[in-house]
């Protein structure tokens, strides 16, 4: 375990089990962030275990359990990949200027529970923070700086996770269980989006190159991203045009073409569209135009 301070606390869980491994929480009023990126983890709150909780692989599970409460954990022989923090509320509400009383009611529970209760509550994994987690697990440095960059990971950790609390509210009828492979997955839909301008990529092109269906990637890719596959491809596109037309001999008709347009008026439409004003005067005063 590293402690960071009073009410902050990380475990990083990185091994090989050769039997089942289970283990007893106590309840000390923090609000624990669990990322598991590798191993089967099973919570039971009680002893029959008839509430069972899986906690899947590339799915961010917060729990908040007062004094005198406790849950078990069970994990089967094989690896284990996770990292936990372990945070007092309050410090998590000063720190991050979250507005408590904006939040909906189940986000509240993570942060005030009733006497003898436990709140939990699984959001999937943002693929930040699952590549902050994987960098947690890999740490290479040695003594201090080890100690350092495990300091440093775990207030990133805690900035996107807050987000991801704060937007959970928004996707309460949307099925964001994905595993690894889908998080690799919408990073390298966005990865094409980023580098891929003519032909433009559709949706069915990137389901393709990615394996998967359209519904899949397009309800990911938002969940994700925050902004549809469309909107996301047009931003990086209208972006590279921008570049484009700050270099010298870049002509609007070949700035048109490279970033898929079939010709330079359809290019100049799009381009008004979503700047305000024409390709031309991008050149003309560059400064003003910044890709929103």
């Amino acid at each position: 375990m590293c402690t960071f301070g009073p009410g902050l606390h990380m475990v990083v869980t990185n091994c090989v089990y050769g039997q089942a491994h289970e283990e007893v929480v106590p309840g000390e009023s923090f609000l624990e962030f669990h990322y598991n990126i590798g191993g089967e983890t099973r919570l039971s709150i009680d002893e029959t275990n008839s509430d069972d909780i899986e906690l899947g692989e590339s799915l961010m599970l917060l729990c908040r359990q007062d004094r005198g409460t406790n849950y078990s954990v069970f994990c089967p022989p094989g690896p284990r990949r996770l990292v936990s923090i372990y945070i007092h509320p309050a410090i998590l509400l000063s720190q991050f200027d979250i507005d408590f009383e904006k939040l909906d009611e189940q986000q509240k529970a993570l942060f005030v529970t009733q006497a003898d209760q436990i709140v939990f509550q699984q959001i999937s994994m943002h693929v930040d923070i699952f590549n902050a987690v994987k960098l947690i697990l890999e740490n290479q440095f040695k003594q201090g700086s080890r100690l350092r960059f495990y300091h440093a990971k775990c207030w990133e950790l805690l900035c996107l996770s807050t987000q991801e609390i704060i937007k959970s509210s928004n996707f309460k009828d949307v099925d964001l269980r994905f595993n690894a492979r889908d998080l690799k997955m919408f990073d390298q839909a966005r990865q094409i989006l980023e580098s891929q301008f003519n032909p433009a990529p559709t949706v069915d092109m990137l389901s393709r190159a990615v394996g998967t269906n359209t519904n899949k990637l397009k309800s990911g890719f938002k969940a994700i991203y925050g902004m549809t596959v469309f909107d996301y491809g047009l931003r990086q596109r209208m972006a590279h045009a921008m570049s484009l037309l700050t270099k010298d001999g870049v002509s609007a008709a070949e700035v048109a073409k490279a970033i898929g347009y079939s010709n330079q008026a359809s290019f100049s439409t799009a381009f008004k569209k979503y700047y305000g004003h024409p390709p031309r005067e991008a050149r003309r005063s560059t400064s003003k135009f910044l890709t929103p």
